[in-house]
């Protein structure tokens, strides 16, 4: 189990070698295309978060209640928990 949190910390060790707007561009493909997979679009306008250095272990989970129309997260990182 160590193994794999250090494998996880490395990781994001290497996400945070690129610049933001690179992550954002990257993030914004991949969600095109499990936009286009799964049918389900998001229209946000300012809710965007980049996690920053000090998030080396980074757990993300998002609201899955359909009917609601949000999609709010919890983010777990190595300093606790933010919302």
């Amino acid at each position: 189990m160590g193994n794999s949190n250090q494998k996880q910390d490395g990781k994001m060790t290497e996400i945070y070698k690129k610049s933001e707007a690179e992550r954002y561009f990257k993030f914004t493909q991949e969600l095109k295309k499990l936009s286009e997979k799964y049918g389900v679009f998001i229209h946000s306008t300012g809710g965007v978060c980049i996690a920053t250095q000090g998030c080396e272990k980074l757990i993300v989970e998002y609201d899955n209640d359909h009917t609601s129309g949000d999609l709010r997260n919890t983010v777990m990182t190595n300093k606790g928990v933010k919302k």
